[in-house]
């Protein structure tokens, strides 16, 4: 009797590993979510009256005003995002800077919300030749450039994803920064759903552009953009805090993986007042998996 439970216990326990171990997030529920790409425009005094203590405000409306759940924001300073964490109470955020991976200098920081989502990995590297040595900075940039990601957990549905958010510079930076990027989304985002925010500081026409794009990596990456079920007529992102640049183009993206359904894709033209938030336009994209 004794050896007949042993076995009983021993063929429910094979039975439970085999299912544990056919489980994967395709039986999970799906998962609905609101991303942001958002460059913020670094403080700085030449901006009249559109420096920043005059913008924040309307920087943390456009995120609360669109039900953002998580926003990559490029060109804060730490003053910034302080002033942000307290205009955003409902969200937490992630970043390291770029000059010295504490504080000083340009940040790309992700803001998320708290109530939905817990991090489970989070991390940073530089865009250069050497991308895990603080403060590197590669090919033809005046200053470092950086990727901050992190493994998302939904407390809901339980589903994983991965997020990476960056800001390019340079002009051969731009394209071997994408190729670095790629390669470490190869490396990183284990087959998860992956999102990737930023101004690309490249236009639809150029190699770097076509590089996210490539079909030639492990993961393939999409504009959301060009696979949106639904968009708006709004094609430029680089607008002046008053409208009126010149030479208007579309250089800021959110880019996802196929396995990602953009239901919809907004760039967001709208004043608050006289001015723009901000002298680039947010972008919003709607998406499931």
């Amino acid at each position: 009797m004794m050896m007949y439970k042993s076995k009983l216990i021993l063929s429910l326990g094979l039975l439970i590993g085999l299912i544990y171990h056919g489980f994967s997030q395709k039986d999970i529920g799906k998962l609905s979510l609101t991303v942001m790409s958002f460059n913020v425009r670094y403080d700085t005094p030449k901006d009249s009256i559109n420096t920043w203590k005059n913008r924040k405000e309307k920087v943390a409306f456009v995120i609360t005003s669109n039900n953002i759940d998580i926003a990559g924001l490029q060109e804060p300073w730490i003053n910034q995002i302080d002033d942000l964490e307290g205009l955003l109470p409902a969200y937490a955020w992630i970043g390291w800077s770029r000059d010295n991976g504490k504080s000083r200098g340009e940040f790309v920081p992700i803001f998320y919300r708290r109530d939905r989502f817990s991090i489970l990995k989070k991390g940073i590297f530089w865009l250069s030749e050497t991308p895990e040595q603080v403060g590197s900075k590669g090919w033809d940039v005046k200053y470092p450039r950086i990727v901050v990601w992190a493994r998302f957990k939904d407390k809901k549905t339980k589903r994983e994803f991965f997020f990476f958010n960056t800001h390019l510079g340079g002009e051969k930076a731009r394209f071997e920064s994408a190729k670095l990027l790629r390669a470490k989304i190869d490396q990183m985002s284990e087959g998860l759903p992956t999102i990737v925010t930023g101004d690309f500081n490249d236009t639809p026409d150029s190699n770097t552009y076509a590089e996210m794009n490539a079909t030639k990596y492990q993961r393939d990456l999409n504009d959301a953009l060009s696979v949106a079920r639904k968009k708006n007529e709004e094609l430029f992102t680089n607008y002046l805090f008053d409208g009126n640049d010149q030479d208007l183009k579309r250089i800021d993206y959110i880019f996802v993986s196929s396995e990602v359904i953009v239901l919809d894709h907004e760039i967001i033209n709208k004043r608050i007042g006289k001015y723009y938030p901000s002298d680039h336009l947010a972008l919003k994209a709607e998406l499931e998996f």
